[in-house]
C-alpha cells in the first residue's frame, strides 16, 4: 500500500512515498502526510507514529531528516498535548459493487477492515454502516451497539455498479447525510475497489462546509485522484493498493487511531534551496524510515537569471565596436561565482568582475562584453559562469549576419546520443547546447540512420524539447538539431525556382524531393491540332531539365516503390520509370475521358482509376495495367471514388443519396450506405489506418462509419453553413481529418476522439476552399481556392504562406520544407517553407526505440434492464505477450454507444512482461437493444482495442432511481402507505413475477410487500404496499428484489423512511379557519372533506396549487325525530357551490377571493308551504399572513340575498360580511383556534374557539361558538353557548 500526499502552502506540489524495504508504507510505524514546502523559510510535515503491537496513534521521540543525503541540522517536533482517544461519529461507506466480489474476494477485506474499527470504539463513540453501488443503502443508522453494528457488515452483498455520488452525497443514505447528525467528531472512512466518477470540489466543499474528516481506502488499485484529494483537503488520510486481510486491518485500525487522536504530530525546518528540480526527503523516527520524492518549486530552484537574456551584436563593420553589460542575478539559494571564462573568437572579449562573489537569491553581479568587426558570417561565444555549489547555463555573445552559417559550428546534440534504448510512446527529452536560449531550433529524427527525417519541434528553445517517442521499431534512430536562419518577407515571397513549359497542368516532387515532375501537353500542327501529352523531369535545385516522359499523361501519382510515377490523362494510363523515362506500360480503352483522380493501394498492387462523365471507375493491376474489375455506376457520373489502402474495397459516391461500397477484385456490392436528410454524397474516403470510412453530405455533415460492421461510429462535423465544399482530407498517419465545419472555417478532428483539435477560420473568398491536402510529414496543411493555395501549420491553423495557383494542386517536398505549384498555364514554382539551417548536428550514435506487445481482451455483459448498472471485472482483460513492460496510460470506450458503458480502473496499469491484468467496466444501458461499442486503450504498445458489448431490455422500469422514500415520520408508530408509481412494465410483452424478495437492510422496520399478480401486463404498473415502524430515532432503509422469468439478473429498489420524535407535523386544514375560508388553497390533486356539527358537510378540491372548487351542505333532519311538535316542528336544508384562489404576495403573506352560490330552506311541518327559502350569490376577498405555526386571517364579502317566505312575501337582504380567524400551535399536532363573523342581516355576531388536533392527513376541532352578542344591540335570546365539533379529512 503506496501513500500519496499533496502538499499545497504556496504552491502545489505533488509527492511520492516509497518505503525503503517494502511498496506497504502502512506497515511501518511511521507515516508523512501533507509535505509543506514554503519559500517564507519553514517547511513543515505531519507526522503519525504507530505502534506496531496496538496500531495506537503516539508521539514520537525524535525525527531526523536528510534531504538528497544532506543532514538537517536543525528540526522540531511539535506535538499536541496528549489526551485521552476522542469519541467519534463515524460512518463506514463501504462499496458493494459487482466487482466487490473479486480479489479474495474484497468483501471479504471489507469486512475484516469494517470488523477492526467497530471493535476499536469506545464506549460513547458511535458508528453507523452505509453500503453503495449505484445507489445508496443504509445498512445501520448511527449506533453505539457494536453486535448489531457487526451484524450488519456481515448481510452486505456486493451487486450492481459504482457510484461515489451515491455513497457520499445521497440524502438519506450517503455518508454525509449520515455523519452530519453525529453528536461527536464526524468522520468518513470510505472504502472502494473501482471508480465512480463525481467531483472532488463537490465531495471537499460538503465535507468542509458540514465538519467533516474523510479518510479513504482502496483495495488492489491506486487511489483515485477525486479521493485521494478529498483525503486530503478534508484532512484525513488515506491508503491504496489495500490486497490482503492484514493491510486491510492496519488501515483501518490506524485510520481509527488518527481519526481519535488529538491530531499529528508536525515537524518543521528550514527551507534550504536546491540544484535539482526533484529531491528526496528520508524522515527517520526511532528506527522507521520513510522516503519522499518531491517535486521542487521553481523559487525554491538555485539559479540564476540573465538579462540581457543574450547577446546579439549583428554585424559590426568598420569601426564600431558594441558594448553590452549583462547582469547576473542569483535566485532560489545563495551562489558563490569563482570565474567567468568566455570561449569565442578573438573579436569578443569579456571583462568580469572581481571574484569570487557570493551571491544571497535577490543579489547581482555584472559583466562587461565587447564584440569588435570581424567576418560578417554567423559567429557564437559562450561565457561559462562557474559556480557553486550548483551550475549554470552558459551565457551566449552572437555576431554576424544569421543568415550565413558559422565558421565554427556550435550546437551540439546532448541526448539521445548513441545506444539509448526508449519504448515507443514514452516522453523523452531531447537535448542540446551551443546556441542562445532564445534561438529557433528545428528538432528531428531519423529512423533510417540519417538516410530520411521527421521534424518533430519546429522552433524548440532553452536547450531542451519533450518529444513522445513515435515510430517504426528499430535501433538506428538519430536526432537532429537545427538552428535555422532568420526568415523575412522577401524570402517568403520570392520563389526558390521558376520553371516554364507548355501548357502546365500539374506538378510534383520525386520520391526523394530531388527533383520535379512537370505534366503538360505540346500542341503540333500535323494538318490538324493534336495534343501530345508529356512529363518534364527538372532539378529542384535549379529547375534544369533532365529529361522528359513522352506520350504521358499530364496528371501524375509517384508509386509507393520510390522509383515509379503513374501518369494519366485524357485517353491514357502509363507507369514510367522516372531515372531513366522507360515506359512500363499503357493502357486506354474507347470511352475513356479525362479521369477525376487516381489513387493507389498502400503497397502499390493497385490503381484506382476514378473515371469522368460517360466512363467507367476501373480497378487496375499496377504491375502490368490490366482491368482487374469495373465498378458499376448508378448514373452517367459519380461525385468521388476511393479505395481503402489495402486495396480491398471501393467506395463509390453516385449522384444519388447513396455511397455504395464494392469488393474490388469482383465488383460485387459490399453494402449501401444510406443517412436520413442525406440527397447527396459529396466525398467517400477511406482512413489510412484502414478501419474507417469519412462520407461528407448534402446537409454539410461529416460521419464516421465502422468498416466492420458498417454502423456509424459519430458525426464528426455538422456545419449549419451548407454548401458543395465537402473535402475530407486525413492525415498521413490516420489520427487527423481536415473537413469544412461552417462557412469560410476549416477544422482538424482528431478521429479516434471526435474533438476538434485545431480551428482555422478563413478570410471570405468566392469559392471559399474546395480542396485540401497534407503534406508528407503531416505538418502543413493546403487549402485550395480559385485562383491561390494557403498553406497552414496543422498544429496551430497558423498562415504559412499563401501561393498563387492556376491549375492542379500544390505539391509538397518529401521533407515538406518546399512546395511546388502552378502558377499560370505555363509557369511552376518552388517556394520555401521552413527557413533554411544555419548550423546542425547530428547524434554521434545510433539509438533505439522498441515497442512492446499487447492484446486486449473483447466483452460481453449479461443482458440487463435500461436503467440498471452493473460492475464487471474482467481477468486477463489487458494481455503483455512481449518481454517488455506495458503502460496502459489511457482507457476509453468509443463508438456511437459509448455512454452505454464505461471503464472503472484507474490508470497508469503496469502490465509486467508475460503478465496480464484485470480491467473493471461497467455496463448501464439508457435504451433497449444490441448495444456495442470499442474499448481503445492507448498504451506504450500502441492503440489496442476491443469490442465491448450488452444486451438490454427496457423492461421492468424504476422510477426516481430505484428509489422510494416514504418521508419522516414520529419514532413508535406504524405508517402504512400505498406506491404504483415505483417499477412500470415499459415492454410490450407481459413479464412473469417469480418473486418478490427482502435482499438487503432492516425489514422489521421496513416492509414491502407485492400486491400485483404473477404475470405484469405491458405498460402496468407494480402495486406495493409500504409498512414503516420504526421504533426508535433514526434513518433506515430497505431494498427489494424482483425476480423476473424474462431477465438474467433481479431488478433492485431501495425504499428510505427516517424516524423522528420531534416530527412536527402540517395542520391539514390549513385552508380554512373554523368555517370561513382562508387564502390558503389545498394542493393540486388532492380532496379535503369535513364534517360540521354532525350535520354540516365541506369539501374542496384542488385543480391547481392556487385554485381550489368549494362545496357544501347541511344535511336535512326532521327537528320531530329528537321530539319537536307543533309550531317547533321543522326541517331546515341547504347547499352552497363556489371556487377560490390564493397566492403568495410576500413572505407568509397570501392573499386570495373567490365566488359562493348558496340556498338555504327553512319548513315547519304544520304548514303545507315552504316556510323560507333563501337563495344568496357572494364574491369575497381574504388575506393571511403567517405560517403553519401561527397564522391570522381576515375576511370581507358581499352577499346578494333573495327570500321568499309564506307571510312576508319575497323581498331582498343584501348584506356585508366581515370575518376575522386565527390560530397558533401550542404543540407539535394541537392549536388553538379563533374565529369571528358579523354580517348585518345576522341577528347575533358569532364567535367560535375550538381545540384542534391533527394528524397528517386528518385534523379534530372541538370547542364552542358563543351567540350571546347581538348584531344590533338588541338582547339576544337565545342558547348563548353552542358546541362546535368538526372532522377533517385530506385525501
Amino acid at each position: 500500500m503506496t501513500t500519496r500526499c499533496l502538499a499545497t502552502p504556496v504552491f502545489v506540489v505533488f509527492c511520492w512515498l516509497f518505503l525503503s524495504t517494502n511498496v506497504y508504507a502502512g506497515e511501518t510505524e511511521l507515516h508523512i502526510a501533507r509535505i509543506r514546502e514554503s519559500t517564507s523559510g519553514t517547511s513543515t510535515a505531519e507526522v503519525y507514529t504507530f505502534s506496531t503491537t496496538t496500531s495506537a496513534f503516539k508521539q514520537p521521540t525524535s525525527v531526523s531528516i536528510t534531504i538528497d543525503g544532506q543532514s538537517v541540522g536543525s528540526v522540531r517536533v511539535t506535538c499536541p498535548p496528549p489526551l485521552p482517544p476522542a469519541n467519534v461519529s463515524s460512518v463506514l461507506a463501504i462499496d458493494i459493487s459487482g466487482s466487490m466480489a473479486r480479489g479474495g474476494p474484497n468483501i471479504e477485506l471489507a469486512r475484516v477492515a469494517a470488523r477492526a474499527w467497530i471493535e476499536a470504539l469506545s464506549d460513547e463513540s458511535e458508528c453507523a454502516i452505509t453500503a453503495f453501488d449505484n445507489q445508496a443503502l443504509l445498512a445501520h443508522d448511527m449506533s453505539r451497539d457494536q453486535t448489531s453494528l457487526l451484524g450488519a457488515v456481515e448481510k452486505l452483498v456486493p451487486r450492481g455498479g459504482t457510484s461515489y455520488d451515491a455513497g457520499l452525497l445521497h440524502p438519506q443514505g450517503g455518508a454525509y447525510a449520515l455523519a452530519e447528525r453525529g453528536q461527536h467528531r464526524k468522520v468518513v472512512v470510505f472504502l472502494t475497489d473501482g471508480q465512480g466518477g463525481g467531483a472532488s470540489e463537490t465531495f471537499i466543499a460538503e465535507a468542509q462546509q458540514r465538519g467533516i474528516t474523510v479518510f479513504c481506502v482502496s483495495l488492489g488499485m491506486p487511489m483515485p485522484d477525486v479521493l485521494r484529494r478529498l483525503a486530503d483537503e478534508s484532512g484525513g488520510l488515506w491508503f491504496d493498493n489495500v490486497t490482503t486481510i492484514a493491510q486491510a486491518r492496519l488501515a483501518y485500525e490506524r485510520i481509527h487511531a488518527a481519526a481519535t487522536g488529538n491530531g499529528p504530530c508536525t515537524v518543521s525546518w528550514t527551507t534550504t534551496a536546491t540544484c535539482e528540480p526533484m529531491r528526496t526527503f528520508r524522515f527517520i523516527s526511532e528506527g522507521d524510515t520513510v522516503t519522499v520524492q518531491q517535486e521542487v518549486a521553481d523559487s525554491l530552484i538555485t539559479g540564476v537569471r540573465y538579462n540581457p537574456p543574450s547577446v546579439d551584436a549583428g554585424e559590426v563593420r568598420g569601426s564600431n565596436v558594441v558594448r553590452q553589460t549583462v547582469f547576473v542575478k542569483a535566485k532560489g539559494g545563495s551562489l558563490t561565482v569563482s570565474a567567468i571564462q568566455l570561449d569565442g573568437p578573438s573579436t569578443m572579449t569579456v571583462r568580469p568582475p572581481t571574484l569570487p562573489q557570493t551571491l544571497l537569491p535577490g543579489d547581482s553581479l555584472s559583466f562587461d562584453v565587447e564584440v569588435r568587426p570581424g567576418d560578417t558570417v554567423y559567429t557564437l561565444g559562450r561565457v561559462d559562469i562557474v559556480t557553486s555549489p550548483c551550475t549554470v547555463p552558459p551565457y551566449y555573445i552572437a555576431s554576424g549576419s544569421p543568415t550565413r552559417p558559422p565558421l565554427r559550428p556550435t550546437i551540439k546534440v546532448l541526448h539521445p546520443n548513441g545506444g539509448e534504448r526508449f519504448r515507443i510512446g514514452s516522453n523523452v527529452s531531447l537535448r542540446y547546447s551551443g546556441v542562445p536560449p532564445t534561438a529557433d531550433v528545428v528538432l528531428e529524427v531519423s529512423s533510417d540512420n540519417g538516410t530520411t527525417w521527421k521534424r518533430v519541434a519546429e522552433q524548440a528553445r532553452n536547450g531542451e524539447y519533450m518529444w513522445k517517442a513515435e515510430g517504426p521499431e528499430g535501433d538506428m534512430y538519430r536526432l537532429r538539431a537545427s538552428q535555422t536562419m532568420k526568415d523575412d518577407e522577401q524570402r517568403r515571397t520570392t520563389p526558390l525556382v521558376t520553371m516554364t513549359g507548355d501548357k502546365v497542368r500539374d506538378a510534383i516532387f520525386s520520391h526523394d524531393g530531388r527533383y520535379v515532375l512537370i505534366g503538360g501537353w505540346e500542341q503540333l500542327q500535323r494538318g490538324r491540332t493534336t495534343k501530345y501529352g508529356q512529363v518534364r523531369i527538372r532539378d529542384a535545385a535549379s529547375g534544369a531539365e533532365i529529361h522528359h516522359l513522352v506520350d504521358a499523361g499530364y496528371h501524375m501519382v509517384l508509386h509507393p516503390d520510390g522509383k515509379t510515377v503513374i501518369t494519366y490523362g485524357e485517353n491514357t494510363v502509363s507507369r514510367f520509370d522516372i531515372a531513366s523515362g522507360k515506359r512500363l506500360w499503357n493502357v486506354g480503352w474507347k470511352e475513356m475521358n479525362d479521369a477525376k483522380r487516381v489513387a493507389l493501394s498502400a503497397d502499390g498492387s493497385r490503381i484506382l482509376y476514378v473515371a469522368g462523365w460517360g466512363d467507367t471507375t476501373k480497378v487496375l493491376d499496377a504491375s502490368n495495367g490490366t482491368v482487374i474489375s469495373r465498378i458499376p455506376r448508378a448514373g452517367d457520373d459519380i461525385n468521388f471514388a476511393d479505395m481503402s489502402s489495402d486495396g480491398k474495397l471501393v467506395a463509390v459516391c453516385d449522384v444519388d443519396s447513396t455511397v455504395r461500397v464494392y469488393d474490388a477484385t469482383t465488383a460485387a456490392l459490399v453494402r449501401e450506405l444510406r443517412l436520413p436528410g442525406i440527397r447527396k454524397f459529396y466525398r467517400a474516403a477511406f482512413r489510412p489506418t484502414g478501419q474507417h470510412l469519412i462520407t461528407t453530405g448534402s446537409d454539410g455533415t461529416a460521419v464516421l462509419w465502422d468498416r466492420q460492421s458498417w454502423t456509424k461510429v459519430r458525426d464528426i462535423t455538422q456545419r449549419q453553413y451548407v454548401n458543395d465544399n465537402t473535402y475530407v482530407t486525413f492525415s498521413p498517419d490516420g489520427r487527423s481529418v481536415v473537413l469544412e465545419n461552417g462557412k469560410d472555417r476549416t477544422s482538424i478532428f482528431d478521429v479516434d476522439g471526435g474533438s476538434e483539435r485545431v480551428t482555422i477560420q478563413r478570410a471570405a473568398e468566392p469559392g471559399g476552399a474546395f480542396n485540401a491536402t497534407y503534406s508528407p510529414d503531416g505538418r502543413f496543411v493546403t487549402l485550395m481556392g480559385f485562383y491561390k493555395a494557403s498553406i497552414f501549420d496543422a498544429s496551430t491553423g497558423v498562415m504559412i504562406r499563401q501561393v498563387r495557383r492556376a491549375e492542379g494542386v500544390p505539391a509538397f517536398a518529401p521533407a515538406g520544407d518546399r512546395v511546388v505549384t502552378i502558377v499560370n498555364e505555363s509557369t511552376a514554382e518552388i517556394f520555401a517553407l521552413s527557413p533554411p539551417m544555419l548550423q546542425a548536428d547530428v547524434s554521434d550514435a545510433p539509438w533505439s526505440l522498441y515497442k512492446p506487445s499487447a492484446r486486449l481482451r473483447d466483452l460481453r455483459f449479461s443482458t440487463r434492464l435500461v436503467g440498471q448498472s452493473v460492475d464487471s471485472v474482467i481477468v486477463g482483460a489487458v494481455v503483455n505477450t512481449g518481454l517488455d513492460t506495458v503502460i496502459v496510460e489511457k482507457l476509453t470506450i468509443q463508438g456511437l454507444q459509448a455512454a452505454e458503458f464505461d471503464v472503472r480502473s484507474t490508470v497508469p496499469i503496469i502490465v509486467p512482461p508475460r503478465d496480464s491484468v484485470p480491467v473493471e467496466y461497467s455496463f448501464q444501458p439508457t435504451r433497449q437493444g444490441e448495444l456495442a461499442a470499442k474499448v481503445v486503450a492507448f498504451t506504450s504498445a500502441g492503440i489496442l482495442d476491443a469490442r465491448i458489448t450488452g444486451r438490454a431490455l427496457n423492461g421492468l422500469i424504476t422510477a426516481k432511481g430505484g428509489s422510494y422514500d416514504v418521508g419522516t415520520h414520529p419514532s413508535g408508530t406504524i405508517v402504512e402507505t400505498h406506491n404504483d408509481e415505483l417499477v412500470k412494465n415499459a415492454t410490450d410483452y407481459p413479464l412473469t413475477i417469480r418473486s418478490f424478495r427482502w435482499v438487503d437492510g432492516d425489514s422489521s422496520v421496513l416492509r414491502a410487500q407485492y400486491r400485483g399478480t404473477e404475470i405484469l401486463p405491458p405498460s402496468t404498473s407494480a402495486a406495493f404496499d409500504i409498512v414503516f415502524s420504526p421504533r426508535r430515532v433514526g434513518n433506515y432503509s430497505s431494498r427489494f428484489a424482483f425476480d423476473i422469468k424474462e431477465l438474467h439478473d433481479p431488478v433492485y429498489v431501495t425504499i428510505y423512511g427516517q424516524a423522528d420524535s420531534s416530527v412536527r407535523l402540517t395542520d391539514p386544514t390549513t385552508f380554512r379557519g373554523i368555517m370561513l375560508p382562508t387564502a390558503v388553497t389545498v394542493p393540486a390533486g388532492t380532496i379535503t372533506t369535513a364534517v360540521h356539527a354532525i350535520v354540516g358537510l365541506q369539501a374542496s378540491a384542488g385543480i391547481t396549487d392556487n385554485v381550489s372548487v368549494v362545496a357544501g351542505g347541511i344535511i336535512p333532519v326532521p327537528t320531530r325525530l329528537f321530539g319537536a311538535e307543533g309550531f317547533d316542528a321543522s326541517m331546515t336544508y341547504g347547499y352552497g357551490l363556489g371556487v377560490k384562489t390564493g397566492f403568495d404576495v410576500a413572505k407568509n403573506v397570501k392573499f386570495g377571493g373567490g365566488y359562493i352560490i348558496a340556498s338555504s330552506t327553512y319548513d315547519q311541518d304544520f304548514s303545507d308551504k315552504i316556510d323560507s327559502r333563501i337563495t344568496a350569490h357572494a364574491v369575497f376577498t381574504t388575506a393571511g399572513y403567517g405560517t403553519d405555526d401561527h397564522r391570522v386571517n381576515v375576511w370581507l364579502g358581499y352577499a346578494f340575498k333573495h327570500h321568499e317566505t309564506a307571510f312576508e312575501g319575497s323581498f331582498d337582504a343584501d348584506a356585508t360580511i366581515v370575518g376575522l380567524n386565527a390560530d397558533t400551535r401550542i404543540a407539535d399536532s394541537w392549536k388553538i383556534c379563533f374565529e369571528g363573523v358579523f354580517m348585518r342581516t345576522l341577528t347575533v355576531v358569532p364567535l367560535t374557539i375550538t381545540a384542534r388536533t391533527f394528524g397528517e392527513t386528518w385534523a379534530l376541532d372541538f370547542g364552542v361558538t358563543v351567540t350571546a352578542i347581538p348584531a344590533s344591540g338588541a338582547t339576544y335570546g337565545g342558547v348563548p353557548l353552542v358546541p362546535m365539533v368538526v372532522w377533517t379529512k385530506r385525501w
